[in-house]
């Protein structure tokens, strides 16, 4: 049976839950073992794009939780195109040097036969790198 429109907005919904209960094998489990990853140029702490989900681990999940403390992705807006799933939130969290931020973002997560075959991250590179240096 064919996943739907709604099973596809609840995987999505459930990789960010997973990922800010810290369950890393959760969300990892949920990506496609090609899965593309991208994310901006302009960061300079994460930009590139990945290939497996080893690499999204490596390059852009661990040094996210050692860059900040209490780092949330928090979902505001899930829009159900099908197979792509369009997602507006913000990201918050503490610098290391103690200061709070918040970072609005879109996702576009593409997902076929139930796991998540592409990421897309949206961001205001200049405020997310703002953030680094506060």
């Amino acid at each position: 049976m064919a996943a739907t429109a709604t099973d596809n907005v609840e995987l999505v919904r459930g990789i960010y839950d997973a990922f800010n209960q810290g369950d890393l094998d959760t969300v990892l489990a949920s990506m496609a073992d090609d899965v593309t990853w991208v994310e901006p140029e302009g960061d300079p702490l994460f930009g590139g794009t990945y290939q497996t989900p080893d690499d999204v681990r490596t390059h852009v999940f661990i040094p996210a939780l050692e860059e900040y403390d209490d780092f949330t992705v928090t979902p505001n807006r899930f829009i159900d195109g099908s197979d792509t799933v369009v997602v507006e939130g913000v990201f918050t969290g503490t610098s290391k040097a103690g200061t709070p931020f918040e970072l609005p973002f879109a996702h576009v997560c593409d997902v076929q036969d139930g796991k998540l075959t592409r990421f897309t991250n949206y961001e205001d590179t200049a405020l997310s790198q703002q953030t680094r240096e506060a």
